[in-house]
Formats: C-alpha cells, structure tokens, sequence
C-alpha cells in the first residue's frame, strides 16, 4: 500500500547507503560498480561492506543514525534478513538487489531473479520511487526474538534448513538438489521419531502436528526459477497463514511435498491442515524441537509464539520476476 506518510514520494532526492556482501554467490566488481553508477545520481551517501555475520545489522544502525532514508541490500537473503530486523518500524526504506542464491525476499517483493537485470531496473525504480509498507511476523522463545520476513517453521523444514547448514560443501556444489536431500534425511528422522506439537492459532486449538509452517508473505521459497506458493493467502498484510502437518510417516511427508510442488498451494487433508491468525499462533512440546526463520535454524525450542512484528517499508520496483 502507498502512504503518504513514508519517507519520500515521486522523484524526490533520497540519501541512500548501499551496504554490500562481497562474499555473496552473484557479487563481483562490475556488478558492483554498475550498481553504484545506478544510485549516485539518486543521493547515494555511503558504501558499505560487509565482514562477518551480524556486520549488516550493525552497518544499517549506522545509516539510520546518520539520516539514511534509502538502505540497499546487495547480497542474498541473509543480509536482507539482518537489515530487515533493524530496519523495522523506522522511516527508513529498503532495496534488496539479489546477489546471493535464492533471493526469496528480493523476488518475493518484486525485483528480478538476475542481478543485472535488477541492476538495470534500479534506476527506474528510483526516479518513480514508490514506497510499499510491508507487515512483518515476529517470532519469540526462550533466547528468541526476531522479526520473520517471510516465513517460519518447526519440524520438518526447520530439520531440512539444519541439515543443509551442517553439510555446506553439498549446498555449495549440489544447491537445490542439496535441499531435497535434506527434505528426504528430514523425513525419514521424523518418521522415526515424530514430535508432537500441540498448536493454537487465535487461542483456539489446532490439534496435535508433527511439522508446522507459517508464512507471511509468499512465494514461501523459490526451487530455482519456480516460486513454492505454500501458503499463497498472505501477501505482507499482517495476516499469519499456516500448514499443520500431521504426518508422521515418510511417504505421508513425500505425498504432501509432492502435492506442493505440483499445485498452486498446499491442499488440506487428513495429513495436513490449512489456517490464518490474526493475533498470534503458540506451539508447545515436551521436547526440544528445531526451528528455522527465514531459512535459518535458530535453535531448538519447546515453546514458540508467532505474532505480529511490524512494518517495513521498501521501494516497490513496479516489476514482475519473471526472468
């Protein structure tokens, strides 16, 4: 949605800070010296690179300090995920160039796939600059607290994002191919061990889950240039979408998979139910059980609530990702 309120309209001079990973799979000097030449004539103040984890966070503290009304990203999702987390409830815009391997947030709100063709649609974007609010998740546990930017998950997902993170050579060379080993190793783990969850969303009981997702934006990732729509009922608004899954048997978690990734949807059944939440959803266990945010494990918890996080907003590039 447009507001009048957000912190610059039309053609007016930003004061933009690019912060960059310069590690990131898709960063490289020309890509870098093309993004930059794209925002200096829009007000770009500072240039700033990225060292270790936690750099980001700090680095747009800085910008926001120092009267930045334009932070952007270049790097992949993990970046994006650390300015989001500061970024929240100020006046301070964000652009996320993809430069990483998936770029979920990036594509998600718009941008395209290809840094170049990003690149070459920033300045575009700048001269037009047309601000979106986007309402944020937050999610909260023991040691937890973090704003969800897209989406968050306990059981199987969150497994499969632990596993890809514990085998980075296979991600680094194998990629997507990586994940559905992770999904397969996850599954047969839950098979024999299943959790038990018991959820609530909105204070009402959703019954006993072994895996749970819950999204706030869609697509809810991306398998190369295919969007996996999950949970397509939510679109940045406020509202909270969710899949409880009650399998606990290996094919039953391959049937689901399956029907995902071949609808426009997850489709409720016995295995599997469908809900929003306009407050908060609370998952419970007797046992510690693996989360991930953003499509990074955070830990393991026995109790989680999902609530609502604020606004951020970004410069809506006006484009479809259709590259």
């Amino acid at each position: 949605m447009l507001d009048s309120k957000l912190p610059f309209k039309g053609a007016e001079a930003h004061r933009a800070v690019l912060i960059v990973n310069p590690v990131a799979t898709m960063v490289d000097a020309d890509r870098l010296a093309r993004l930059r030449a794209a925002i200096e004539p829009h007000g770009l103040e500072d240039v700033a690179v990225t060292q270790a984890q936690g750099d980001a966070a700090n680095l747009v503290a800085r910008a926001i300090r120092a009267g930045a009304t334009l932070v952007v990203t270049f790097g992949g999702d993990g970046i994006v995920n650390e300015a989001v987390q500061t970024l929240i409830d100020t006046d301070t815009a964000l652009v996320t160039i993809p430069g990483g391997n998936a770029n979920v947030f990036a594509r998600a709100t718009g941008w395209p796939r290809s840094p170049d063709h990003a690149i070459s649609a920033l300045g575009k974007a700048l001269e037009v600059a047309l601000p979106r609010q986007l309402r944020l998740g937050r999610i909260q546990a023991a040691g937890l607290d973090r704003v969800i930017a897209l989406n968050a998950g306990l059981g199987i997902d969150a497994e499969t994002v632990r596993w890809v993170e514990d085998h980075p050579t296979i991600k680094r060379h194998l990629r997507h191919v990586a994940y559905a080993a992770a999904a397969s190793a996850a599954a047969r783990s839950l098979s024999q061990h299943p959790l038990a969850l018991e959820v609530t969303s909105d204070g009402i009981s959703v019954g006993p889950a072994s895996s749970l997702m819950v999204a706030v934006g869609h697509p809810y990732t991306y398998m190369g240039r295919r969007p996996v729509d999950i949970l397509p009922s939510v679109d940045f608004d406020g509202g909270l979408a969710w899949l409880a899954m009650r399998a606990t048997r290996k094919r039953e978690f391959a049937r689901i998979g399956a029907g995902i990734m071949v609808t426009a949807g997850a489709i409720p059944g016995e295995s599997a139910l469908l809900g929003t939440a306009n407050d908060a959803i609370v998952v419970r266990s007797d046992t510690d059980v693996a989360v991930q945010v953003d499509g990074e494990a955070v830990g393991r918890h026995r109790e989680v609530r999902i609530g609502h996080g604020g606004d951020i907003t970004i410069l809506d590039p006006s484009l479809k990702s259709v590259d």
